[in-house]
């Protein structure tokens, strides 16, 4: 009865975290070293998701420039 508990539970979890990657996919962001020693640390996140821009064209200037690879 325990084992089946902890499964379910197991279950559970395994569903949500399925869900939130879902949800979330867009800040999914994987990438390979640049180079040897790379300090992951100063790493921050997606550009996409760092910064603000309040001007409409400005925002499509910046996606034209980055080909895309704002939320990469």
């Amino acid at each position: 009865a325990i084992v089946q508990r902890e499964s379910a539970a197991v279950a559970a979890a395994h569903a949500k975290v399925q869900e939130l990657q879902g949800q979330l996919a867009g800040l999914d962001f994987r990438f390979s070293d640049p180079e040897r020693g790379f300090d992951r640390s100063k790493v921050k996140g997606v550009v996409g998701r760092l910064v603000k821009v309040e001007d409409p064209n400005a925002v499509t200037a910046l996606e034209v420039a980055a080909g895309g690879k704002l939320y990469q």
